[in-house]
């Protein structure tokens, strides 16, 4: 074999080797989601939510301040006397214990196929420095997913300068639209770009991974930032794209992930459409809503032929989830019920009782205002009972409950008729 021909074969050895790695993953066609064998594929299963992030409210602790990830983690430490060795062991326990393949077994069983694991940029930034810190959870909850047959998004929950008021996204602001910096500041921006890259650059290759869900909920201040959101999402898929061409990109639209008025292109071939949908109590409004609010952001999309994905919903009665559900598999439409399991609850798939040791300790941390350290002693065995607690969120544990209501209202099996959306 002479030297031109050697050459072209190994450039068409590359290009079959790139394609046959590139045919494992999750693409988009038609504005549908597809398999590696190009057959539709409908991705259905639950947010871990407050698993990664903590989240007050689902840890009985809604009081401004520690009911962020940050807040909630500066309170246990409090409760511990300041030990923050002792309250990284809890985290770390409580992340063992939260989720792990026993849950993930259970959540296949129920008929899902799919996760979506919220995170913090914090998890691979010190305030200095890339880290690696996230990784180790990545990788297990990967491991978890191959071993299972399941698919998994992740999902930047909070970025760096706060993309919405809210305290999911670690702001300690109460729902103080002024507080929202992302966008203000675009270091904060081309951060998370930087991180992206950096985990898009580790999982390249992982086709267990559907999508990179790039910013949580965004809500724009004012007209100004709304016209950077689109800008702001081109600057992170050409990082990502710059490491890894395989996985879809996800983005939401402004306003909590309701007003995709913002997007108005197709700036990547991969690209989906993410929506979150939580209407008002009121059945009947609900309803409408969800045909109408829902409808929009589906023809907006289709219009782009960009596939939409329903990322969150929850909190409603069941018949309006059920109803939501329903729209989405009407329409092809794939969804993550918010959210697994939470304490004390029955809108999760699981509910966990709070244990008495707990409850001393979280009334401690309510006692003061955040971020200060409450006046009175800590708990004296704090250490105790947050680590048993944090052994009581196991689903194994007699402390977690399934919530088959809540199952029924958000399964992938449709038990209604429902209306789907004309694609004009």
């Amino acid at each position: 074999m002479n030297a031109v021909r050697f050459r072209w074969w190994l450039l068409l050895l590359a290009f079959a080797l790139h394609a046959g790695a590139n045919a494992q993953f999750v693409h988009t066609r038609n504005a549908g989601i597809v398999d590696a064998e190009g057959r539709s594929l409908l991705l259905v299963g639950p947010n871990l939510g407050n698993w990664l992030v903590f989240e007050g409210y689902m840890l009985d602790i809604d009081v401004q301040g520690w009911s962020t990830p940050t807040g909630f983690e500066l309170g246990v430490t409090h409760a511990l006397g300041g030990n923050q060795q002792q309250a990284d062991r809890f985290v770390d326990r409580w992340r063992e214990n939260y989720v792990d393949r026993n849950t993930l077994g259970q959540i296949k069983s129920q008929g899902f196929n799919s996760i979506r694991v919220p995170f913090s940029y914090r998890l691979f930034w010190d305030g200095k420095r890339l880290t690696d810190e996230g990784f180790r959870h990545f990788d297990r909850i990967i491991g978890f997913c191959r071993e299972l047959g399941l698919y998994v998004q992740f999902d930047m929950h909070a970025a760096p300068g706060y993309q919405n008021p809210g305290h999911h996204s670690d702001n300690p602001s109460e729902e103080v639209r002024e507080s929202v910096r992302f966008w203000a500041d675009w270091s904060n921006v081309e951060l998370a770009a930087k991180i992206w890259q950096h985990v898009a650059r580790r999982y390249a290759d992982e086709p267990v991974i559907w999508s990179w869900d790039l910013l949580n909920e965004p809500v724009t201040r004012n007209d100004a930032e709304k016209g950077r959101l689109e800008a702001s999402y081109r600057v992170i898929t050409t990082a990502i794209r710059s490491v890894d061409r395989n996985h879809l990109i996800s983005v939401q639209g402004d306003w909590w992930g309701s007003d995709f008025s913002p997007l108005t292109n197709k700036w990547d071939d991969k690209l989906v459409f993410q929506t979150h949908h939580y209407p008002k109590q009121d059945e009947l409004q609900a309803h409408d809503t969800m045909r109408g609010g829902l409808g929009d952001r589906l023809r907006h999309a289709r219009k782009l032929g960009i596939p939409l994905w329903l990322g969150e919903f929850g909190e409603n009665s069941y018949p309006v989830l059920r109803g939501i559900a329903d729209w989405s598999l009407a329409n092809n439409v794939g969804y993550a019920p918010w959210s697994f399991k939470r304490i004390e609850t029955d809108r999760a798939l699981w509910s966990i009782r709070k244990t008495d040791g707990y409850q001393r300790v979280i009334d401690y941390i309510k006692s003061a205002t955040y971020p200060k350290k409450p006046g009175r002693k800590p708990p004296a065995d704090a250490f105790g009972v947050l680590m048993d607690f944090a052994d009581a969120v196991r689903n194994d544990s007699s402390n977690v409950t399934a919530v088959p209501g809540f199952l029924e209202a958000v399964r992938p099996v449709s038990t209604a008729k429902a209306a789907s959306t004309p694609a004009r």
